[in-house]
């Protein structure tokens, strides 16, 4: 029986992280350990909450507390729990989320009856938002290259989904810790672009709606994005040139969504037209309106399976 690491990266002092540990602490796979990062900052009173949330757990060894001496970032949290790791596989999880029961022991399957250059597992996911309710299901359903399908996000994976064996983290050199924002993004074009991703269709994964640490200025958001554009560029460009175009305007449709969010129509218009969509504008605008009324539908006819 493999052993498996799971890190979870937790910052901003909330109470969500037991929450997180317990959904580990609950899995019917036996032989794995939880290995939590904390990034407050050493003595810090988002550190001192944190570790006094944790501490039954700290007490009892069930899991290993590693808190970072300043506050660094995810990417360097996910880098610190692998250097904390034993596991084969490697697994992450944020301090919001949490796993289902079997979510461990039915990845584990799927890696163990696959050869290496599967490096990588992706389950389906949930995202509820703050009263519990269904937000949006994210089905797993593809499997083999999936680096055109992981940065265009369709279908989604992230840290809180994918199972890795320790030899692909290594390989493609675990966490660009340069990224505040949209590392994971970054990390998994990497790991598609090496090896082959093996969907599991269960539902893995509850991803919390929360939005405690997201950017709000559109400025630092387009910021953010440009960078992670311009650090994928090799992927991007390995791909036929269709789906380059597809890729760059996918992401400059996202800036226009968020100028819709904060400045509404008219800001969305105003951007929309700057960045010269064209064609893929008018695909995108109907396919994510079809996408929001089917996960709707989905929502209200079907329950977690």
């Amino acid at each position: 029986m493999k052993k498996v690491s799971v890190i979870v990266t937790t910052y901003g002092g909330g109470s969500e992280v037991k929450r997180a540990v317990l959904s580990l602490i609950n899995q019917t796979y036996e032989n794995y350990e939880i290995i939590v990062v904390d990034d407050n900052g050493l003595g810090t009173e988002n550190q001192i909450k944190t570790e006094k949330c944790l501490s039954e757990f700290i007490e009892n060894n069930e899991i290993k507390y590693v808190p970072h001496e300043v506050n660094r970032n995810g990417a360097c949290a996910r880098n610190t729990g692998f250097e904390n790791s034993q596991g084969e596989y490697i697994m992450f999880l944020d301090d919001d989320d949490e796993y289902t029961p079997e979510r461990i022991e039915k990845q584990v399957a799927i890696l163990d009856g696959l050869d290496s250059s599967w490096g990588v597992s992706y389950c389906s996911l949930v995202k509820v938002d703050k009263n519990g309710n269904v937000y949006e299901r994210m089905q797993a359903n593809k499997s083999g290259k999936m680096l055109y399908n992981a940065i265009m996000h369709r279908p989604s994976l992230q840290t809180s989904n994918i199972m890795i064996r320790r030899e692909a983290y290594e390989a493609v050199g675990g966490f660009d810790e340069s990224f505040r924002r949209h590392q994971d993004w970054e990390f998994v074009a990497r790991l598609t672009e090496k090896y082959k991703a093996k969907a599991m269709k269960d539902f893995g994964c509850i991803i919390h709606m929360e939005f405690r640490n997201s950017a709000k200025n559109l400025d630092t958001i387009r910021e953010y994005r440009l960078k992670y554009l311009e650090k994928i560029e090799p992927q991007i460009k390995s791909l036929p040139p269709f789906y380059q175009k597809r890729v760059m305007a996918e992401n400059m449709y996202d800036l226009a969504m968020q100028r819709l969010k904060s400045e509404g129509l008219k800001g969305f218009l105003k951007e929309y037209k700057k960045i010269g969509l064209g064609y893929f504008g008018i695909e995108f605008l109907v396919r994510r309106a079809y996408y929001i009324l089917r996960q709707k539908l989905l929502s209200k006819l079907s329950g977690l399976k």
